[in-house]
């Protein structure tokens, strides 16, 4: 991937695609109308009701919003038209500093009926709602901070997740959201609303963007939560652009592929229709980007473009039953579970994106139609490109997806095909493509009435210009001979896109800092923030018969010569050289929850072996449960009770054991590779004994 233009261009790009007017004057410069240099303090018994430009006296507030009087709002906007309120050194809180996030009410700053207001600055907290924008049009928040925001406790732990901990995307009501989940800031039934230059950290959600159009969010921090960056329901024509909304996750170092909490970098749910997500940064998320429609709303026209979606814990972009959704240009690295994972869409397009290190697919067509899959760089993934039909084999007209000039590199299989129909290959490029395996069940489709193929001359449709195959296998599938050129889809996304003079895509340059940490630590109510002030969180303390057992640990590094996948007795041999040994309690991730062994240990290959005694007060049968990512073995009294011993994504196993009274010896080996580092372990009487 190569170039990008400067924000100037992208914005420009997508304002003529989406359409949004710009609200008078620039962002960033309060121009609405003449100022009014009114001070004012703030009501202790009564909300603030505005009705004119005003600043308000600086000073940190503490007022409630609970019960009747402040029941609206502890500031209200109601019915205006050319008001500016400035809020620049103000603190406003509805609880106490130090309050857990769960105990926030009501709404901060509420916005309502009005036209051409801006807002500049003012810090949060303490509101399940810190501002509301309600049926307003031409509204600007800008400078905006809330810290922390409303958040819900999470209730499960990585070795016993709580089906409690999952938020409801595909809600038939989002209006549902904003009381169910709280966020920083929310824009409802409105329209022509810029959000810019604000952030929000801790807590659950950032902006929420609800039946709203027109739109602009730009330049905004929205990191460190546990639900979403930034989510539009049943929105339309907005523009999303050089966001920061990275370490967006329910779950910890690593998050579960199967099934995952729904937590979102950048989420369009509800019908959102014809916006545009541009150049921004959804980095460690549980999954980066979202295009989820349940039930009878669908979204449409949707448009994402030169974002970062790497190092996801679940999938890096989750499309569902969208249609005419263009992916271009986009950044996927090092992410768990799927890069771009599609279901059930119609005429999608995905084009020029870079994937590269995923654990699972690069790219899954699971039973949609006519995609086209152009011009991507499918690199050292666990399988380049997975196509799933139905699970009846359908018409010939089939999914009649177009797959040409992609490059597929280094990846343990490039394609796999299940029941897949009607596909269409042209000028892929296969390098150091591995041996072909299970080839049986793939058959051709010619324009000529009649003209049959054998199994060999169909797969060498797939072949590139220098006859190289792709590595994979195919089941029950067929190929289209290639229709003549390229398709004509192509030279609409190539009018649409803002590509370099040589027909190269622009290098993608999100405009936010890169991440400070690498590793997600999780607290009671999502992601730590390393850069804010909260102390970094206690480990969640291991409850059942593992809480009784002292480990003596080894850490240690290995290479790939020494590779616990191969050659296990070498592996193991470089426990005698350590990076460092220690005691430890309890298993809740891989350094014992220990900072200095975290420091001492190097994020990518290593290694520990540890044993400790485990004491049974009572013969029976008990359920074991690890969480791990990658390698885990754990033996008791010599005898293998529970391994995933392979390169993986964080997943959790489980089983039932007999154990007898008395003392046992527990032996535990674990391996890192790259990516997250997942370790828990427990160990308890099964449910309903």
């Amino acid at each position: 991937m190569s170039t990008i233009p400067k924000l100037g261009l992208l914005l420009a790009t997508a304002s003529s695609l989406c359409a949004c007017s710009p609200l008078k004057g620039s962002v960033g410069s309060p121009s609405l109308v003449g100022w009014v240099d009114h001070q004012s303090g703030l009501p202790t018994d009564e909300p603030l009701r505005v009705t004119k430009s005003m600043r308000l006296t600086p000073g940190e507030f503490i007022r409630p919003a609970t019960g009747s009087t402040f029941g609206e709002g502890v500031i209200i906007l109601d019915g205006l038209k050319n008001v500016e309120v400035d809020l620049r050194g103000v603190i406003l809180r509805g609880a106490e500093p130090g309050s857990n996030p769960d105990q926030g009410e009501g709404v901060g700053l509420m916005i309502r009926n009005c036209e051409s207001i801006q807002v500049l600055g003012g810090r949060f907290s303490g509101y399940r709602v810190a501002v509301c924008v309600e049926g307003s049009d031409d509204v600007l928040l800008e400078e905006i901070e809330v810290s922390p925001c409303f958040g819900n406790r999470l209730i499960g732990t990585a070795a016993l997740p709580n089906a409690g901990d999952r938020l409801q995307i595909q809600m038939d009501d989002s209006g549902d959201w904003r009381e169910r989940y709280g966020a920083a800031i929310v824009v409802s039934g409105s329209s022509r609303v810029v959000v810019s230059d604000c952030s929000a950290r801790g807590g659950q959600n950032g902006l929420m963007v609800l039946d709203s159009e027109s739109c602009k969010f730009v330049s905004n921090d929205f990191s460190y939560l546990s639900g979403w960056g930034i989510a539009l329901a049943g929105s339309e024509k907005c523009l999303v652009a050089k966001n920061r909304c990275d370490f967006v996750t329910r779950r910890g170092s690593g998050g579960r592929a199967e099934p995952d909490h729904g937590a979102t970098g950048i989420l369009l749910a509800g019908g959102s229709a014809g916006n545009s997500i541009i150049s921004n940064s959804a980095r460690h998320c549980s999954a980066g980007g979202r295009e989820i429609f349940g039930g009878q709303a669908s979204g449409s026209g949707n448009r994402w473009y030169a974002n970062d979606f790497s190092e996801a814990e679940c999938v890096s972009f989750d499309l569902d039953r969208s249609t005419d959704t263009w992916f271009v240009g986009n950044r996927i690295k090092g992410s768990h579970g799927a890069g771009v994972r599609a279901s059930s869409t119609e005429r999608l397009v995905i084009y020029r994106n870079y994937i590269e290190l995923v654990h699972g697919a690069g790219l899954q067509l699971n039973q949609g139609k006519r995609a086209l899959i152009w011009g991507n760089e499918l690199v050292d993934c666990d399988l380049g490109l997975e196509i799933l039909g139905a699970e009846q084999r359908v018409s010939q007209a089939g999914l009649e997806h177009r797959i040409g000039e992609n490059l597929f590199r280094e990846n343990v299989q490039d394609l796999v095909l299940e029941r897949a129909v009607g596909l269409e290959f042209q000028w892929n490029e296969f390098e150091k493509a591995g041996p072909r395996v299970h080839l049986d069940g793939l058959d051709g489709q010619s324009p000529k009435e009649g003209e049959e193929f054998t199994p060999s001359e169909v797969w060498s449709w797939l072949a590139d210009l220098q006859g190289h195959l792709p590595s994979g296998r195919s089941v029950q599938s067929r190929l289209n001979w290639p229709t003549p050129g390229r398709p004509v889809r192509l030279d609409q996304v190539r009018k649409w896109t803002p590509e370099g003079p040589h027909g190269e895509l622009p290098e993608l340059e999100p405009g936010a800092p890169a991440p400070l940490e690498t590793v997600t630590i999780l607290g009671e109510f999502g992601p730590w923030d390393p850069s804010g002030d909260a102390p970094l969180p206690a480990g969640r303390e291991a409850s059942g018969l593992m809480a009784g057992v002292t480990w003596d640990a080894t850490w240690f590094t290995w290479t790939t010569e020494s590779d616990p996948r191969g050659d296990l007795e070498r592996w193991r041999s470089q426990r005698f050289e350590p990076v460092v040994r220690g005691k430890v309690g309890a298993w809740t991730d891989p350094w014992g929850g220990s900072d200095r062994v975290r420091s001492l240990v190097p994020e990518r290959f290593f290694g520990l072996v540890a044993t400790g005694v485990l004491w049974v007060e009572q013969a029976g049968t008990y359920l074991l449960s690890e969480l791990s990512d990658d390698g885990l073995r754990l033996s008791i009294d010599g005898e293998v009770a529970i391994e995933d011993w392979m390169w993986h994504p964080e997943r959790q196993s489980s089983r039932e054991i007999e154990l007898t009274a008395g003392s046992h010896r527990v032996e535990l080996e674990y391996f890192q590779i790259d990516g997250p580092a997942v370790l828990s372990l427990d160990l308890r009487l099964p449910p309903g004994r």
